[in-house]
């Protein structure tokens, strides 16, 4: 099974938990989801959102550019999606990514005969 991690900067706002919703609720549940925060604004987060998936990151950085940066940093696997924190995927966005990806990797190889 293809292991995805996913990457969310935020300021704490309350999208992020109907966000983390649909990626658990997903045909293809991420390996794990790194919420990469501002220290400044930690408080602001719901720290029950936290589990064995989600991670809190708190960074030292204002700036969903550097949040992100600090989140593919700290992400484990091969395939990273970036979400903002008040997105909320389809149900079966994920897996559509993923057949799209190996797809075109399978087109794209050269077959010698």
């Amino acid at each position: 099974m293809t292991k995805i991690s996913v990457v969310i900067p935020t300021l704490g706002g309350e999208g992020i938990k109907k966000t983390i919703r649909c990626l658990m609720d997903s045909s293809i549940v991420p390996s794990e989801v790194i919420i990469c925060i501002p220290k400044k604004f930690y408080h602001l987060i719901d720290k029950k959102i936290e589990s064995e998936v989600v991670q809190i990151i708190q960074t030292e950085v204002v700036g969903q550019v550097a949040q992100r940066a600090i989140g593919f940093n700290n992400a484990k696997h091969e395939y990273i999606i970036q979400l903002d924190d008040d997105v909320f995927l389809d149900r079966e966005c994920i897996k559509q990514l993923l057949l799209t990806i190996k797809l075109k990797k399978l087109l794209s190889r050269k077959v010698l005969f």
